[in-house]
């Protein structure tokens, strides 16, 4: 009897705690508004580090994350950069994430390559763990102003035809 009670207690309390950590989420974009003001990235070749929160408010952003090891992070660099220079769209913003924290290596790659979108370095994964990046490469698209996903894909070749419908209705 008294075994019973004890359990009915329990039960009791995990409810009511279970349903007061539901109480105190934010809503996924309400999250990133937050969160997105704690990220800055260092800039491949400089000093600087690059705040998204800054970049937000005056533009929509594409966030290409990838990864060094990947052949098809560089497949879609150049799917990006294509991207890019055929939809001219003076209100989006383009950025590399990469995983690298290389800087020569990741220099050199980059000018071997001829990369035209500047490169921010994740070093500690920050980034892809704010926007639940599990593999990459991934895409992400923030709307100006509220940090709110608009558009989230991997890299498909449907993935890619999206992203240029969505980019171009920006």
């Amino acid at each position: 009897m008294i075994t019973y009670k004890y359990f009915y207690i329990a039960i009791t309390l995990i409810v009511s705690f279970s349903s007061f950590s539901f109480a105190i989420t934010l809503p996924e974009n309400e999250y990133l508004t937050e969160r997105i003001k704690t990220i800055s990235l260092k800039k491949l070749g400089t000093a600087k580090h690059v705040h998204l929160k800054n970049e937000i408010i005056q533009k929509n952003l594409v966030l290409l994350f990838i990864s060094h090891e990947k052949f098809e992070s560089q497949k879609i660099i150049s799917e990006i950069q294509n991207i890019r220079a055929s939809i001219q769209n003076s209100r989006v913003e383009y950025f590399l994430i990469s995983d690298y924290d290389n800087d020569l290596a990741l220099l050199s790659m980059v000018q071997k390559h001829v990369w035209t979108v500047p490169v921010l370095i994740d070093e500690y994964k920050i980034a892809a763990s704010i926007f639940n990046i599990k593999s990459m490469p991934h895409i992400i698209v923030l709307k100006k102003g509220n940090a709110s996903i608009s558009f989230k894909t991997d890299f498909s070749e449907t993935g890619i035809l999206d992203l240029i419908n969505h980019v171009k209705s920006l």
